[in-house]
């Protein structure tokens, strides 16, 4: 029994791995928004990641040939969606709103995800859908209200807009990834697409200028594109999928709920964002709308396998 929960405890470590270091991207990017433009914050972290992925590139290389002459269109696509425009969605919301708000919005992907399957290819959208949703972006909404009272004015409503016009983003992404299924394993996949986005980014890099060498060797943006492009991208990621191959995606997806959690906590403890009884209030019921949305799903699956 001991061992069992040893083992249990050391699974749920990992799968919150994960979680934890993509709530710091959330609080790195409000970090430096007066520092790095979002457009040069981007690009630099993925510059980094495509770094310590090239090699795995090379080992993978006949693969992703491959792949890119059987789904070239589709690799182009999951870069730009998931690379170029998700982080800097994610990045420019930061300049107006909080890391607590981008958490709690990147969490409604998980509904938005629903949603875009529903349109895309006509799978069943139920009332316990609608309602959760529904229960979600209320949660979402008093969030946002709280934020815009706390570090901002109405006028900056960008802020909250491009923060779920990223979470939308990243629900293309993911619909795209399960639906196509590019013939790759993980790491090269994630090599493949980190490698096809700097080429993206690169032309729009080189004519709008990057920060000077000075700035980017600063302590604090040198820490935190360091951080970024390996902690958030690359370690993040290895995490994830150990965890997920050892705990199945049902079970893992249940630790994504944890990033909202994790962003309000590490804003509290590095950025001095407010604490208060609203944004804990949102939290919740933005959780507790997607809980209620996906317990359908697990009944389903429960009575599957009975």
């Amino acid at each position: 029994m001991s061992q069992f929960r040893s083992e249990d405890f050391h699974l749920g470590a990992i799968l919150c791995v994960g979680p934890l270091l993509w709530a710091g991207n959330f609080v790195i990017g409000r970090s430096l928004h007066d520092v790095l433009e979002p457009f040069q914050l981007n690009f630099l972290r993925w510059a980094v990641a495509g770094v310590f992925l090239f090699p795995v590139a090379l080992r993978h290389r006949r693969q992703i040939t491959a792949a890119w002459a059987t789904h070239t269109k589709q690799l182009l696509v999951l870069a730009i969606l998931s690379i170029a425009l998700f982080n800097w969605l994610v990045y420019t919301g930061l300049q107006y709103a909080s890391a607590s708000t981008a958490g709690v919005t990147f969490s409604l992907s998980a509904v938005f995800i629903v949603f875009i399957a529903w349109i895309w290819r006509g799978a069943p959208l139920t009332a316990r859908d609608l309602i959760g949703a529904a229960i979600a972006l209320v949660g979402a909404a008093i969030v946002i209200f709280d934020d815009l009272q706390q570090i901002a004015t109405a006028s900056h409503l960008a802020g909250p807009a491009m923060l779920l016009g990223a979470s939308i983003t990243w629900s293309v992404f993911t619909v795209c990834l399960k639906r196509w299924s590019i013939p790759l394993a993980p790491q090269a996949c994630l090599a493949a697409t980190v490698l096809s986005g700097l080429a993206v980014m690169t032309p729009v890099a080189l004519i709008t200028g990057m920060p000077a060498p000075d700035l980017v060797l600063r302590a604090d943006v040198l820490f935190g594109t360091l951080y970024l492009g390996v902690g958030a991208s690359i370690v993040a990621f290895c995490a994830w999928q150990s965890g997920v191959a050892r705990a199945g995606a049902a079970r893992a997806g249940i630790f994504l709920h944890l990033v909202p959690v994790f962003s309000i906590c590490l804003g509290f403890v590095f950025l001095d964002e407010a604490l208060t009884l609203p944004k804990l209030l949102g939290t919740g019921v933005v959780l507790l709308g997607i809980l209620f949305s996906r317990m359908r799903s697990r009944k389903t699956e429960r009575g599957h396998a009975g």
